[in-house]
């Protein structure tokens, strides 16, 4: 696959359905997701871009499936810096925001990269 395929492929819509878990479930986070025009969801039946959750991450099954489907796993700094410019940060910029969490990795032999 070419560079440009693969940018193709890591682009996040305008308007992104989230998957929130954790502290990102509170209305407040999700209310204000919604002003910035992202689609908040919790159900894992529907598609999704991007995972908003903890910094810590625990193994279930938002996670599991997040990974499964490529999604852009993202920390609660990535909403409270996005709250701040009063946009999302979406595509290259969010790459910076990605959950890397080693103990993690290492517990169950990943790598979240």
């Amino acid at each position: 696959m070419d560079e440009q395929s693969q940018d193709a492929e890591n682009i996040i819509p305008k308007n992104p359905t989230i998957l929130v878990g954790g502290k990102a479930k509170e209305a407040a986070v999700k209310k204000e997701l919604t002003k910035m025009g992202a689609n908040c969801i919790e159900d894992i039946d529907e598609p999704f871009q991007i995972y908003l959750t903890d910094d810590k991450l625990a193994r279930n099954v938002k996670l599991l499936l997040s990974m499964a489907k490529g999604a852009k796993i993202v920390s609660l700094k990535w909403f409270n810096d996005s709250k701040d410019q009063g946009k999302l940060i979406l595509n290259k910029d969010i790459e910076k925001y990605y959950i890397y969490d080693k103990d993690f990795e290492k517990q169950y032999d990943c790598n979240l990269k």
